[in-house]
């Protein structure tokens, strides 16, 4: 599970355009894994912000808004997620 998780989390940084997709895919299947690595689920939320795919990973962001809720990464990617979703006044 452990390297399954560091796969993920390399294949997401590494991704471009087109292997992003299936980076988001094998983030979601390895935080489904091992739901305790936060580094999972803040780098798929990072990744479903930038692909679109806020719905996706609404309740992870929720998560690490939970756990981070002054943590300016966290916060623009709510912001950015609240923007994606027409949520302006939680942007």
């Amino acid at each position: 599970v452990q390297a399954l998780g560091d796969h993920a989390l390399l294949k997401a940084k590494l991704a471009g355009r087109t292997g992003a997709s299936d980076a988001f895919f094998r983030l979601q299947r390895a935080l489904n894994l091992a739901p305790e690595r936060s580094e999972l689920r803040r780098e798929l939320v990072r990744l479903g912000v930038r692909l679109q795919r806020v719905r996706d990973c609404d309740k992870e962001l929720e998560k690490l808004l939970a756990e981070h809720p002054r943590d300016p990464d966290v916060l623009l990617m709510a912001a950015r997620g609240a923007a994606q979703l027409d949520k302006p006044e939680e942007a």
